[in-house]
């Protein structure tokens, strides 16, 4: 029994004196990070819905954070400014398109073969299909926010009365109408803040040594953009969780990965290229929602649940359930 004892407490001290070896290599100075496990590291403190609780740690640990995914570094990121610093390190003028008909053009061999025609096309249906999955999850915040916000469902609808016109027969509002829509656009971008559909933007794996903030970020790690926590920091945001479309009206921000305040798709060269399209989809859909019919919430249902449910992307744990009335207004 003690010769177990003996081994055990030698693996270990073994295992302690590679971990300070490899923090002694790796120099610079790293960024803060949470107290983790052994061999876990920090999974355990990841939750059900980890780009809370990265938030949560973010708020003790600033907003480059480091912590250990198994045995995995990852960089956290969770403000404007140091996204913006992190993507200056990713430039690119290739499109995505491009790129693709390139490799076609010199013939490229992939795992399964030389990239054909057939290949792009597969390739941009899936980029088309998966426009349309997170345009529905944004579309469906977006209806339970103006639901529990009936000043902002009622301005919106009046805004699309307007500029449209009132008609008594049903008709579809085309996309060229919706360029109109100034107040509708706000609407949408109040819920990308509040509600991106990737909280956590895709991994992405560090190739060589940088600086962020002032701390080193060393080759093979991960780096993480917090969508979410960059969306509630209460130095960019005034009242965070409040959900305010005007808050937009004075301040030029885009969702076209250029203003780091707002990252629905991303930003840099892996920028989501289905982000036109998904955009165009949600004004289109909400704008012809929002202009035939008024929204209430059923009866004997008091307010409508907001919780997540967990997954790679941030849509609602509960379906939305909602009376359409045809609008007195038309």
């Amino acid at each position: 029994m003690a010769v177990i004892w003996l081994l055990s407490l030698l693996f270990l001290i073994s295992i302690l004196i590679t971990a300070v070896k490899r923090t002694k290599q790796r120099g610079g100075r790293q960024p803060p990070s949470p107290p983790g496990l052994l061999f876990i590291g920090n999974l355990h403190q990841l939750g059900a819905l980890p780009h809370q609780s990265l938030w949560e740690l973010s708020k003790k640990y600033g907003p480059v954070m480091l912590v250990n995914l198994g045995r995995v570094p990852t960089v956290i990121v969770s403000s404007p400014e140091t996204a913006k610093q992190k993507n200056r390190e990713e430039r690119s003028e290739d499109d995505f398109v491009d790129l693709l008909l390139k490799l076609e053009k010199e013939e490229a061999v992939l795992g399964y073969g030389k990239l054909t025609r057939n290949h792009i096309k597969a390739i941009l249906m899936n980029i088309l299909l998966g426009g349309i999955n997170t345009s529905a999850i944004t579309m469906t915040w977006a209806m339970a926010e103006l639901a529990r916000n009936p000043r902002v469902m009622k301005k919106v609808q009046s805004e699309i009365r307007e500029q449209i016109g009132k008609s008594k027969e049903a008709r579809v509002i085309s996309l060229d109408e919706t360029d109109k829509l100034k107040y509708l656009k706000m609407v949408i971008k109040e819920t990308w803040r509040l509600h991106p559909v990737s909280p956590l933007l895709v991994a992405r794996e560090v190739i060589s040594e940088f600086k962020i903030n002032g701390y080193t970020i060393q080759p093979k790690t991960r780096l993480h953009v917090n969508t979410w926590g960059t969306g509630r920091d209460p130095q960019i945001w005034k009242d965070p969780e409040e959900f305010i479309p005007e808050r937009f009206m004075d301040r030029d921000i885009e969702a076209n990965g250029q203003h780091f305040e707002l990252l629905p798709f991303g930003g840099g060269r892996r920028i989501c290229p289905a982000m036109y399209m998904g955009a165009t989809t949600v004004e289109f859909g909400l704008a012809n929602l929002l202009y035939q019919f008024d929204w209430k919430i059923p009866e004997g249902v008091e307010d409508i649940d907001m919780d997540e449910a967990s997954g790679l992307t941030s849509h609602k744990k509960h379906d939305l359930l909602l009376v359409p009335v045809k609008s007195l207004d038309l």
